[in-house]
């Protein structure tokens, strides 16, 4: 092999191993997008804006529990503790039927409706800012958040799993 073979051989490597570096940061990036804008419409109550960038096993993990509470409360005939229980103030008939979406975006937006209003307005006035991530493997990454009115120092982070070639939010990250 000479010289001139080799360099180019070297260079084409780098450049690869170097994109393929940049299309990792750029796909972080994105969770930390998608991440923030989760954040935001869950503490606007669009519940709707924040099952969409939720990933479908965390969907289908909690319609799974709010329909086994459901259903226990249906045999036991309380339903009237199930609605106490999350804040529902009637079930409607089609109840059983709907999708693991919309059993999510109501029973949330039900909690938040119970909320004393200085509590909605807070969250509606939090600021949400990413400030890293690290990939856990790769389709997963954690996303490190701020949290609160300017210069507070609260902290969180989100576990997000690709899905189609999509960050969507899988669930809260471990705690700090």
């Amino acid at each position: 092999m000479n010289d001139s073979f080799r360099y180019i051989w070297i260079c084409l490597l780098t450049f690869y191993a170097a994109a393929g570096l940049c299309a990792d940061e750029q796909r972080v990036v994105a969770a930390e997008q998608v991440a923030e804008q989760y954040l935001r419409f869950f503490f606007a109550v669009e519940m709707e804006g924040a099952v969409e960038l939720t990933h479908p096993e965390a969907v289908v993990a909690l319609y799974q529990g709010l329909r086994s509470e459901y259903l226990k409360s249906k045999s036991a005939e309380d339903l009237d503790g199930f609605k106490q229980g999350f804040f529902l103030e009637t079930i409607p008939t089609e109840f059983e039927e709907w999708s693991p979406e919309k059993w999510y975006v109501m029973v949330v937006t039900a909690s938040n409706s119970r909320a004393p209003p200085e509590a909605l307005q807070a969250m509606k006035h939090k600021t949400v800012e990413a400030f890293g991530s690290r990939r856990i493997d790769d389709s997963t990454a954690e996303v490190f958040l701020k949290l609160g009115p300017p210069g507070a120092a609260p902290r969180s982070s989100l576990i997000l799993k690709m899905l189609n070639g999509e960050w969507k939010v899988l669930g809260s990250g471990p705690n700090e």
